[in-house]
């Protein structure tokens, strides 16, 4: 389907914090 503009900040919103605690967890530096 297609993604609202404000879907795409959410999920952004959303995975920010996530892909950082992974990069975190497996010792790399991106956040």
């Amino acid at each position: 389907g297609t993604w609202s503009v404000d879907q795409m900040a959410a999920f952004s919103a959303a995975a920010h914090p996530l892909t950082a605690a992974l990069s975190l967890v497996s010792g790399g530096t991106h956040a």
